[in-house]
């Protein structure tokens, strides 16, 4: 009897569940953003975000010992690009002894966890 894989499409979502779930069975407290605009039906337009909430991570979180970390999911099979407003908050995040990762293939975060997650 053959087995069969089945292969996931390497969607940006996918990407993103399994980086949340790969990172919350090693410990980590990982939670995805809600970073889609707001649509108001009365002005019949987007909502502005706040100053402070432009360029936030996809995924955010806390490692096993307390580290911050921020997630970019960059697919590679897409034209997304970071913004200015993501590097301006990759560089606060940063400056406060942060974490920021950006990853285009899922199994650049299983990399990353060996190499260096795993000490976080």
């Amino acid at each position: 009897m053959k087995t069969r894989i089945h292969q996931v499409p390497a969607t940006t979502n996918n990407i993103t569940l399994g980086v949340i779930n790969y990172l919350n069975s090693n410990g980590f407290v990982i939670f995805r953003v809600n970073n889609t605009g707001v649509y108001d039906p009365i002005a019949q337009t987007f909502r502005k975000k706040a100053k402070n909430e432009l360029g936030v991570c996809d995924i955010i979180g806390c490692s096993p010992r307390g580290f911050f970390i921020g997630i970019e999911i960059k697919n590679k099979f897409t034209k997304d690009k970071i913004s200015k407003d993501q590097l301006v908050f990759h560089d606060r995040i940063k400056k406060a002894q942060g974490q920021i990762i950006i990853i285009r293939e899922y199994h650049e975060i299983e990399t990353w966890y060996r190499d260096y997650g795993q000490w976080l």
